[in-house]
């Protein structure tokens, strides 16, 4: 069999197994991790089947890809990393802005492991060199702090967010609703309590002991960035949710402008929906008006 035949067909072996992995197994991602040891003379295309996989993924399988990355350049390194290296920025911005924040937070963990030596390692080395981690680090740094200079902008330009008075306005001395209570909630009932679920909270990958097994992670996994939650009030959408969710967005849209800052489209998706930011936080929208923001 000639080299480019046994390249092939490793590659879509390699492929095939990352393609069947249903969730985060240690077993799986070790197997996959052996293939690639075993195979080192066709680094350069496993580490593209990989690098594509990642890229192609669903938001919810994207972390189970990363860690297989994370299990090959620790467990085998050379040649992975110098392979994986020039396409590690783009994969990893493109990904963390299409998934949720606990997995965001999973990712952020790894990427300072890739700046370490591996522990127990007789190479000092780090994972990844500085020139190939530092511009991950800066882009995120630099795409939090120009959505949280939106946000406070947002604020101060729109100081009466969804209908509420700016500090400051008179009080209206209106008459309690017969059947309310002087605090204003109906005897018997309460406030829907906001749905919060448990961030997973088991550390980053590390050498031959990848935490593959994190339960709660993928519950709610299928919701995109920006999903909508919709309480059961005004026509199914909340005006304080909807604005969370586009603020969501402008986070991923300013992670997505900083993996392609040359992109055209991009910067003008988030002009768009910093303008809708402020017409959702100057406004006291009716009901039907925000379906209208949250279908958008």
């Amino acid at each position: 069999m000639s080299y480019e035949n046994a390249a092939a067909e490793v590659a879509e072996d390699f492929k095939t197994a990352l393609e069947d992995m249903t969730s985060i197994s240690r077993i799986e991602i070790m197997n996959l991790c052996q293939i690639a040891r075993e195979n080192t003379e066709h680094a350069f295309e496993i580490s593209e089947v990989l690098v594509a996989h990642i890229n192609r993924a669903a938001p919810q399988k994207k972390l189970a890809a990363l860690y297989v990355l994370d299990a090959i350049v620790k467990n085998v390194g050379t040649p992975y990393t110098l392979y994986v290296a020039p396409k590690l920025f783009s994969t990893f911005m493109e990904s963390y802005a299409r998934v949720e924040h606990p997995v965001r937070r999973k990712m952020e963990e790894m990427l300072k492991t890739w700046k370490s030596p591996i522990p127990g390692s007789m190479d000092t080395k780090p994972v990844f060199p500085p020139d190939v981690v530092g511009p991950i680090e800066n882009a995120l740094i630099k795409a939090h702090n120009s959505a949280m200079q939106t946000l406070q902008q947002n604020r101060k330009t729109q100081p009466h967010i969804l209908g509420r008075p700016p500090p400051g306005a008179p009080h209206r001395n209106t008459p309690t609703p017969p059947g309310m209570p002087q605090g204003g909630v109906p005897r018997g009932h309460a406030y829907p309590q906001p749905n919060i679920s448990e961030a997973d909270r088991t550390g980053p990958p590390h050498h031959n002991q990848p935490p593959f097994s994190t339960p709660g992670l993928n519950q709610g996994a299928s919701h995109h960035n920006g999903a909508l939650q919709q309480p059961g009030h005004m026509a199914g959408v909340n005006g304080d949710a909807l604005n969370k969710d586009i603020q969501e967005l402008v986070l991923a849209t300013h992670l997505e402008s900083a993996a392609h800052p040359h992109d055209a489209g991009i910067s003008a998706r988030l002009k768009a929906l910093m303008d809708l930011q402020s017409i959702v936080q100057a406004r006291n929208l009716p009901p039907d008006q925000l379906v209208l923001v949250k279908n958008k």
